[in-house]
């Protein structure tokens, strides 16, 4: 699959995909499942991301169960973090059992900023470092 330039790149939707069942992708959006059947546009797992640092100005953990990315799996969110440009945003749907003080704090450590927690999402941009996003 052909996946456009970098500045092209506005949101990659983890856990997205293509099928019916899925919630409707934006004409910007990019999904990243490890489920073949989902039809994502990218194949593949968060934790282990194929694309180049800082290529996206958004994230959105779309429904992602937050095992898949607290606990051991905490290295999912540094990935996130690591695939935004400066400036970026990390947004996450999850479930209401999420453990909001473990996340916010390895959000914080790994450079986030304006942690806003509501009754769907994490939204928090990611400090700016260098460089700027598209």
């Amino acid at each position: 699959m052909h996946i456009p330039a970098p500045q092209k790149l506005l949101r990659l939707v983890v856990r997205g995909g293509r099928v019916a069942a899925f919630p409707t992708l934006q004409s910007w959006d990019i999904s990243l499942n490890i489920a073949h059947v989902a039809q994502p546009h990218v194949l593949g797992d968060i934790a282990a991301v194929p694309f180049q640092p800082g290529q996206w100005r958004t994230v959105f953990f779309e429904r992602v169960p937050f095992p898949s990315f607290t606990g051991n799996n905490s290295d999912a969110l540094s990935e996130a973090a690591h695939v935004l440009c400066p400036e970026g945003r990390l947004m996450i749907e999850t479930g209401s059992a999420a453990p909001l003080q473990e996340i916010t704090t390895r959000l914080r450590v790994l450079g986030f900023t304006n942690i806003h927690v509501t009754g769907r999402y994490y939204a928090c941009p990611l400090v700016p470092s260098a460089g700027r996003c598209w």
